[in-house]
């Protein structure tokens, strides 16, 4: 696991210090800070073979990526996000939406977006690569800065998986790289539910989730149990 973390930084620092590790974990973007308090904020990085998982805790903060940015600078992933604390304000593709504790969004880096936290916030990123999430949610970039409710039967599982695999994968990368493939299965389930009126008789997925759940159920008590497992 990579971390960064602007504690002890002097006010000029910490803006430039943010941003780079910002960019350079996610993609090129432009960062605005709040005057009324000073800013700080962490971020724990965690590779799961093509995909990034990761966790930022920060003061409020506005991100924008423009359309000059991402004609230099066209990365193409999408980022799936995770409110834990507080609430984002998202806008993209003439959509906007809030989310708060509990909720998914989505963002397409190939186009504009804007991002606001107004307040301290906690939040779990998965960076995806573009080809990975299209294959299984075609309709992906349609639904970007859309709100998916985290009482959802498949978005509660997708919030489970988000948040057990970040605090059990800590630097095994070869179990990040098992688990990513289902991982990102479960996200596009929880998008596809909500969307796209998800048939759970027929879907691929609908039974991928049912034999994650009966597998946790089954073996959750076992000491050796852990979320490769699933």
């Amino acid at each position: 696991m990579q971390s960064y973390s602007t504690t002890g930084l002097t006010r000029r620092d910490c803006s430039a210090f943010w941003m780079d590790a910002v960019c350079r974990t996610y993609t090129p973007v432009a960062c605005a800070f709040g005057d009324d308090v000073p800013f700080q904020a962490s971020l724990d990085v965690s590779t799961l073979g093509r995909a990034e998982l990761t966790r930022v805790v920060s003061t409020p903060v506005r991100y924008e990526r423009t359309r000059d940015v991402i004609r230099k600078d066209d990365h193409g992933d999408y980022v799936v996000s995770l409110v834990k604390r507080g609430e984002m304000h998202v806008r993209q593709n003439e959509r906007a939406t809030r989310i708060e504790a509990g909720d998914l969004c989505l963002f397409d880096t190939s186009q504009p977006y804007h991002l606001n936290c107004p307040d301290r916030y906690e939040a779990i990123h998965l960076k995806i690569a573009r080809h990975e999430l299209d294959r299984r949610l075609p309709a992906a970039e349609n639904v970007s800065a859309m709100r998916v409710a985290g009482d959802g039967r498949y978005a509660r599982l997708a919030t489970i998986m988000l948040q057990s695999t970040l605090e059990l994968i800590s630097g095994d990368r070869a179990s990040g790289r098992r688990v990513a493939p289902s991982l990102i299965d479960l996200i596009g389930l929880a998008f596809d539910e909500c969307f796209n009126t998800l048939d759970q008789d027929n879907a691929r997925y609908a039974r991928i989730v049912a034999r994650a759940q009966d597998t946790i159920r089954a073996r959750l008590l076992e000491p050796d149990f852990d979320i490769a497992t699933v």
